[in-house]
């Protein structure tokens, strides 16, 4: 049974369960709330974050095909991108960057990407 005396959950046990959570949960990358993000500051931010599969740059509308690239090769355990309002993307370019250089990618939105046909 349980006793008062012996807590249920302890600190060892707390340490372990964080652990686990780390391995399993994504790390998320979320620019989106900072639309002014320069593509070197995105850059940065995922320097900062190697482990990182999840990315929002929602908005971030000085985000070029470079910088997207260059994500690619900073976290190349990104499952999760999403670019949507990104303004300057183009198609072309684009799909050439995500086949080569994201192969973990799952996910990606683009809605509301202009130049994007």
């Amino acid at each position: 049974g349980l006793s008062l005396s012996s807590p249920l959950l302890t600190l060892e046990r707390m340490d372990g369960l964080v652990a686990a959570l780390g391995d399993v949960l994504p790390v998320v990358l979320d620019l989106s709330s900072a639309p002014d993000t320069s593509a070197e500051g995105a850059l940065e931010a995922a320097r900062t974050q190697p482990g990182t599969n999840v990315v929002r740059l929602d908005g971030c509308t000085g985000i070029t095909v470079d910088a997207v690239s260059q994500l690619g090769h900073a976290l190349p355990a990104l499952s999760d991108l999403s670019l949507a309002g990104c303004t300057q993307l183009d198609s072309g370019a684009l799909c050439g960057k995500l086949s080569t250089e994201f192969p973990n990618l799952k996910t990606l939105d683009v809605r509301d990407c202009t130049q994007l046909s």
